[in-house]
């Protein structure tokens, strides 16, 4: 073999070796920032309203503060009467927990994540979550879920629209 083909065939194989790699890392990523999204709820230490974590996708945020700004003289309404992420009032931290089922990447700046959540006492949700690679890292961009058919976005501008 010429000297220049395998030189052409190393690269290509290096590269793919660094294409799965770098698949791998962000599989890893995604799974750790999605846990992280729950971590008040597995510390028991849920001490903010899930709205108010710095964990939603720059569009998301946007649409938490349209709601917010059309709710301001209303003291609950549907979105704000549970935790969006534990869909629940109340849990046994004890018990909480998260499994990432699976993660799909559409590319290399969103993902699916597909995650069943235990509230504890023997109940559980599944969710399927959409992120979005920013600045900050991997954001919750959606979320559909039985709390969310249509997905958490449409709730919300849904609810800013009233």
């Amino acid at each position: 073999m010429k000297p220049m083909v395998k030189i052409a065939i190393a690269a290509i194989l290096l590269a793919g070796c660094s294409a799965s790699g770098a698949a791998r890392d962000d599989d890893t990523s995604i799974r750790d920032a999605v846990v992280s999204y729950y971590a008040g709820y597995i510390a028991d230490d849920a001490s903010e309203a899930d709205w108010d974590m710095p964990i939603y996708s720059h569009d998301t945020a946007q649409l938490i503060e349209a709601w917010r700004d059309a709710m301001a003289d209303e003291p609950i309404d549907d979105l704000s009467s549970f935790g969006w992420l534990c869909e629940c009032q109340d849990w046994d931290a004890s018990q909480f927990g998260v499994e990432v089922q699976s993660v799909t990447q559409a590319d290399g700046d969103h993902a699916t994540v597909d995650v069943k959540i235990s509230q504890g006492w023997g109940s559980e949700v599944q969710q399927q979550l959409s992120l979005v690679r920013e600045t900050d890292g991997w954001m919750l961009d959606d979320m559909q879920s039985e709390s969310f058919p249509d997905g958490l976005k449409a709730s919300l501008a849904e609810a800013a629209r009233r």
